[in-house]
């Protein structure tokens, strides 16, 4: 498994249900702050976890939820996602990387709603996924320890041009764009795969399969 609960990341909780309440309690555990996205406070209760803070508009907290948790900050503003409120936070607190869960759900807006909110953020910030985990990346360098043989995946936000070393199927300068070239399924050759973003935006998906 290429990403750990004890890797010590913050967590950030968003409303979806994603992963069981036993695997929410371990990450939560293990994170050195946890902020909850309006609903997501609900799954923190029943994982037993109070978050540091919660954040939204609360149209979808339990009241007892809500005043489990140790700090709140109700924001009305409807021109951002609990999502990007929640990332907004967490910049304002110092943070400079976050881990969130329960952002796939049922809806496949919401999913990649959070995706375009990971772009817009002032931190790093990965994805627990059921299958992996993901992480949206700009332009920049980017490297990350993952185990041989793990499926790796490259896929355009905007239209992207895109370095990777460490893969079965490794390229250089690639265009990649929703209309055209995507990495889908590939594997990894090292233990440290590193992609450079000439430009643009994209996301990685590593699977534990």
């Amino acid at each position: 498994m290429p990403f750990f609960p004890q890797d010590g990341w913050p967590i950030g909780v968003l409303a979806g249900g994603d992963h069981p309440t036993e695997a929410m309690r371990e990450w939560l555990t293990h994170a050195p702050i946890v902020l909850a996205a309006d609903g997501g406070a609900n799954r923190c209760h029943l994982a037993g976890i109070a978050p540091d803070w919660v954040i939204g508009d609360f149209d979808s907290v339990a009241p007892a939820a809500l005043e489990f948790a140790k700090n709140r900050r109700h924001v009305t503003d409807q021109s951002t996602t609990d999502c990007d409120k929640l990332l907004q936070l967490a910049g304002e607190l110092g943070l400079t990387r976050i881990a969130l869960m329960c952002s796939e759900g049922d809806r496949p807006d919401h999913t990649l709603a959070t995706f375009h909110s990971a772009l817009r953020a002032p931190i790093q910030t990965r994805f627990i996924l059921r299958s992996g985990w993901a992480e949206t990346l700009t332009a920049g360098p980017w490297s990350a320890k993952i185990p041989i043989g793990a499926r790796f995946s490259i896929l355009p936000l905007t239209a992207a041009r895109v370095s990777a070393t460490g893969l079965e199927w490794s390229f250089d300068m690639q265009a990649v764009d929703a209309m055209g070239f995507s990495s889908v399924s590939n594997r990894t050759t090292s233990e440290t795969v590193e992609v450079t973003v000439e430009s643009g935006a994209v996301i990685v998906f590593v699977g534990l399969d």
